[in-house]
């Protein structure tokens, strides 16, 4: 099962909101980065810690003038202890809307699999 790891945070560090799920293929954690984009997002596996960062980047309009902002810049961050079945080298990550998407394949050896029945 995919834990998360205690991350000291400084100042202006946010641990974005998570789950995680799990099925036959594998474990899919998802988390709100509101206002992140994929050029500043980072996803990271080493020694069995999957960590995610990304800055939320202010949306600049052309031509206007910023007067109050009620969403103050932050980074966030937050590290995954990921189990020895999954498979390091396949893992998957995707952004929509704010939504972070990591998928995580189990390795080959662990996915449960119907076996063939010959006769003979």
């Amino acid at each position: 099962m995919v834990t998360v790891k205690e991350t000291k945070l400084v100042a202006d560090e946010v641990i974005p909101v998570n789950a995680v799920r799990q099925d036959e293929e594998g474990v899919l954690l998802v988390a709100a980065m509101p206002s992140v984009d994929k050029e500043s997002l980072q996803v990271t596996v080493e020694e069995g810690i999957l960590s995610i960062e990304a800055p939320r980047v202010s949306g600049k309009m052309e031509g206007y003038k910023l007067i109050s902002q009620g969403i103050a810049p932050v980074v966030y961050k937050a590290s995954f202890f990921i189990p020895e079945d999954i498979d390091s080298n396949g893992i998957k990550a995707s952004i929509k809307n704010g939504l972070v998407s990591i998928r995580m394949s189990l390795k080959e050896v662990v996915k449960p699999r119907r076996i063939a029945i010959t006769a003979g």
